[in-house]
């Protein structure tokens, strides 16, 4: 199918446009901007429709949803914590919500009654048309005009889509991502995590078929993962062509497998070619698949790892796992340095320039340490990897150059030193460039790039 020569080019916003979709009726587009602004496009002929100011004060607006059904809905959280539900009809609001942090994800669910929103780890719901909380079956809640969010993910929520899916479950199905690399399936009105999915790299985007056929899930590693969800009533149809045959497979439900995962791999991914997708290593016990020290690349876990169901999942090689904890249940659980959990609170605090900052301490910490303990030179490799993760996440959240701004002359200075020390690597080029492009944006003072 090729496209019309006569593109529709739509007007231009002060910066960058954080979010884009189409109205249900397919007629016009909205797109939210980082400069505050909720534009409303007609699509056939490349115009301006309305325009919405949404943004407060200096911070951007973090996430939008528009309407499945309602084609004059759509929703904005902004980083003050402050949901806000608009008609088009209207210039001003009709509901607001607050949360207690930033939201990270939101989503029109139900026929556009209910507003789903993320913020940190957990997940709150209210009903768009009353202002109300939709209070789930199972909280305990104090104050019936406030909702109390649902704990969903142990880090912060990336992405929400709910689908209808009798077939599965009376309940809406709520599927949520998160930076815990957890996919998980569960109901809308108990909260009850029905399924879960773990991936090798934290999550970034999901998007999914309303009848739960196909679910897409997008990383940060650069894989798209593809799940086909066998239904009940698909069940069924198996076993009524396995009476009539006797020869086909029958899938449990929610049984995961990846129609297109061996073909993808091989065709667009360099780092995941090779990848060994034999049955032979379901078949080991822990110790031989730990013995087999010659293989490379992504395997599948042994019999007795730990997994439930009828298809094995795949431990990545660089993955870090525990055979004493996952696969027999003893031992103590990789936790998180105190260096890190600093950062990862700072993050979730959404304390942007004082995250950036602690992370280029730890590096500067790594270093002072492995001059003192030869054993700890390891640690200084790894060191950057801090500041790279925390650069990239405030880069996701559109935050970079607000905490590059945040940051002192000689902390600028600091940064400048990083991004010189480690451009060179092949890894950390990309994340090096885009920082020191904000520096640059930023209008460092002169001394520092003739001090460099």
């Amino acid at each position: 199918m090729k496209p019309k020569d006569m593109t529709k080019v739509f007007g231009i916003f002060l910066s960058d446009v954080l979010h884009a979709d189409f109205l249900c009726d397919g007629l016009k587009a909205a797109s939210l901007g980082k400069d505050g602004f909720v534009k409303v496009w007609d699509v056939a002929l490349g115009e301006l429709h309305s325009s919405f100011r949404v943004g407060q004060g200096h911070e951007p607006p973090s996430c939008m949803a528009v309407g499945k059904v309602n084609v004059n809905l759509f929703s904005v959280g902004d980083f003050n914590g402050v949901i806000s539900v608009y008609d088009m009809r209207q210039p001003e609001p009709t509901h607001k919500f607050t949360v207690p942090s930033t939201p990270s994800a939101l989503h029109l669910a139900c026929d556009d009654s209910i507003v789903v929103s993320a913020a940190d780890h957990y997940v709150y719901t209210w009903e768009s048309f009353t202002g109300k909380p939709f209070l789930q079956e199972n909280l305990d809640v104090s104050d019936i005009f406030t909702h109390p969010g649902g704990y969903m993910h142990y880090k912060l929520i990336t992405g929400l889509s709910v689908v209808q899916c009798p077939d599965v479950h009376r309940d809406p199905l709520l599927l949520s991502i998160g930076m815990d690399r957890l996919l998980r399936i569960s109901s809308l009105k108990s909260f009850e995590v029905f399924h879960q999915e773990r991936l090798v790299s934290p999550c970034t985007a999901i998007a999914t078929f309303p009848n739960l056929k196909y679910v897409i899930v997008g990383t940060e590693s650069g894989l798209v993962r593809t799940f086909a969800f066998t239904t009940p009533s698909q069940l069924l149809e198996q076993e009524r062509v396995k009476i009539n045959s006797g020869n086909a497979e029958i899938d449990e439900p929610f049984a995961v497998v990846d129609p297109g995962l061996k073909a993808m791999v091989s065709r667009f991914s360099s780092k995941w070619r090779g990848v060994n997708f034999e049955e032979g290593d379901k078949a080991l016990t822990t110790e031989e698949w730990f013995k087999q020290s010659g293989a490379v690349g992504t395997r599948i876990a042994p019999k007795d790892w730990g997994h439930k169901g009828s298809k094995a999942p795949l431990i990545h090689e660089h993955t870090i796992i525990s055979r004493v904890s996952n696969a027999s249940g003893g031992g103590e659980s990789v936790r998180e340095s105190a260096d890190m959990g600093r950062v990862t609170k700072m993050l979730l605090r959404f304390q942007h320039s004082r995250a950036l900052n602690e992370a280029l301490q730890v590096c500067s910490r790594a270093r002072i340490i492995s001059k003192r303990s030869p054993e700890a030179a390891e640690s200084v490799t790894k060191a950057p990897l801090a500041v790279l993760a925390v650069v990239r996440e405030l880069s996701r959240r559109g935050t970079l150059p607000a905490a590059v701004g945040g940051q002192t002359e000689k902390e600028l200075a600091r940064l400048l030193r990083f991004i010189l020390q480690n451009i060179w690597r092949p890894w950390a080029t990309p994340t090096c460039l885009n920082l020191f492009r904000i520096l640059l944006s930023k209008s460092v003072s002169s001394f520092l790039l003739n001090d460099r």
